[in-house]
């Protein structure tokens, strides 16, 4: 590779980085992040959601650089970095320099590589560590594979996915003995022990939920089913990105001038044995109604590491346009994310697609707010004193309720009252007669109100705060103060408090 050239992309991975830390600074955390924050001040084996490696981290990163938003999403940042480098040179080590420029460019197109780069996930983790695998595996390294694919599964159990491609690509190679084998069930088995060992303390409650709860769903009509196939088709290419996409859709379209036919027989085996088994699992949830899109996002990354290639040898297309093209729309899309995460755009969005009045259409509603509320209908006034719960409708303004309380030091206990299954069931619980009062509270994007007053011995009054972002109604809060808090026996009700601070 030429010196300039290399000096260039450093000097490209350099600036996305920094741009990325810029926003992992400037953004309010999101309702995911502030859960598994939660997470990382309660230290276990596992958790119900996602295995525990994304907690671990943001556990040891927190005790020695704070609690702060870009500190929380310094994994996901080195995370994106670690896998567009990883991803460069396996590309560029299989087809050469032009292969690997242009696939990067698409990596980084796609739109959950783009969210990837600021929002902390535990995708951030899987995906580098599950292209290790990957790379690895390609590479006929049989305990290498085996330590990336049982560190990836400690981050997210969706790398599960690439397991049959691992397989096969072994099979290819005439390394599926019984050692090897062996060697494959047996290291992953031993790195996920924590995960195992969480799930026999806790009835298996992590497998039940994942392989069954969460896939039970009523029969629907026919046209849903063909709406949510519908979905399912526009949320993967949304996945990979319009770019990957359209040239996905030229590539089939010139099948006759394109010389798809010279890629050897094998190598499509090999590609297809990657991303089917998501693409199979994640389609089943979705024509149920749950498309969970970006589980597919691991299983795609060596189709666009083949599309690259593809496109990088035939004569038809305009290289440097295509690569010029892409960084635009790339810088595009941040100047996009940006404007929904600092700007009210839900009047604007609203008029140009003639929507219903709706505040999620302002995504900063969603991640901003709290803090404000905090401050000057709770502490302004002395609502909170060391006697008092703070309990949310849901898991996720509960936790960005613990968030903003941070600050302020407060180390009262922090609950949901809800029914669906998450990690506050499994902290413990409270005692009486320590809180006798408390604050319940829920917000404009959920309605589990009316689940409050059996927690109250008196008739609850219902507050609301709007919030406003450049005199534009961005969120509603609503919140009331019980004075007389019941305590429910945790066993004989489904209404859970959480986890001290």
């Amino acid at each position: 590779m030429k010196q300039s050239t290399r000096y260039t992309l450093w000097l490209a991975l350099i600036c996305y980085a920094l741009t990325a830390l810029y926003f992992s600074n400037q953004l309010g955390m999101t309702e995911q992040e502030s859960y598994y924050w939660l997470w990382s001040k309660n230290l276990d084996w596992s958790y119900f959601d996602h295995p525990p490696l994304q907690a671990w981290l943001t556990a040891m990163l927190t005790y020695f650089l704070g609690d702060e938003k870009w500190v929380v999403r310094l994994p996901a940042i080195c995370g994106v970095f670690a896998t567009l480098i990883l991803f460069y040179h396996w590309v560029r080590s299989k087809w050469g320099d032009q292969a690997a420029q242009l696939s990067s460019i698409l990596l980084v197109s796609s739109n959950v590589f783009l969210f990837g780069s600021v929002i902390a996930l535990p995708d951030s983790l899987a995906i580098p560590l599950g292209l290790a695998a990957i790379i690895y595996t390609e590479r006929g390294k049989v305990i290498r594979a085996s330590i990336f694919l049982g560190l990836s599964l400690l981050a997210k159990w969706t790398v599960f996915f690439i397991v049959p491609g691992l397989l096969f690509n072994f099979y290819q190679q005439k390394k599926l003995n019984r050692k090897n084998l062996f060697l494959l069930i047996i290291i992953p088995l031993i790195l996920h022990s924590p995960v195992i060992w969480w799930n026999i303390l806790h009835g298996g409650a992590s497998i039940k939920f994942h392989l069954y709860d969460r896939h039970s769903h009523e029969f629907q009509t026919l046209l849903n089913y063909f709406k949510n196939i519908g979905a399912f088709l526009l949320t993967q290419i949304f996945a990979i990105g319009l770019v990957s996409s359209a040239l996905i859709i030229i590539l089939l379209i010139q099948l006759k001038k394109s010389r798809i036919s010279e890629v050897p027989r094998s190598q499509w085996q090999s590609l297809l044995a990657w991303i089917l088994p998501g693409l199979v699992v994640v389609f089943i949830s979705a024509i149920q109604g749950e498309d969970r899109f970006y589980w597919t996002f691991l299983s795609w990354i060596p189709a666009i590491a083949v599309l690259g290639h593809l496109v990088s040898v035939q004569k038809y297309f305009n290289i440097r346009l295509i690569k010029v093209g892409t960084i635009g729309f790339i810088f595009i899309k941040w100047a996009l994310a940006g404007a929904a995460g600092f700007y009210p755009v839900g009047t604007m969005v609203e008029a140009v697609f003639h929507l219903k009045h709706d505040l999620r259409h302002s995504p900063i509603g969603d991640i901003s707010g709290w803090r404000e509320w905090l401050d000057h209908d709770l502490m302004r006034h002395h609502l909170i004193d060391i006697h008092t719960a703070l309990i949310g409708s849901d898991l996720h303004v509960t936790s960005r309720m613990a968030w903003s309380m941070r600050e302020h030091k407060i180390f009262n206990f922090i609950g949901v009252n809800s029914e669906k299954q998450n990690q506050f069931q499994f902290w413990s619980q409270p005692e009486p007669p320590e809180f006798t009062n408390a604050i319940f509270f829920g917000d404009n994007r959920y309605d589990h109100l009316t689940e409050f007053q059996n927690r109250c011995g008196h008739p609850l009054l219902w507050n609301t705060s709007e919030i406003r972002v450049i005199g534009q109604p961005v969120k509603e809060i609503y919140w009331s103060r019980c004075l007389d808090l019941k305590y429910y026996d945790p066993r004989k009700t489904t209404a859970h408090f959480g986890v001290k601070l």
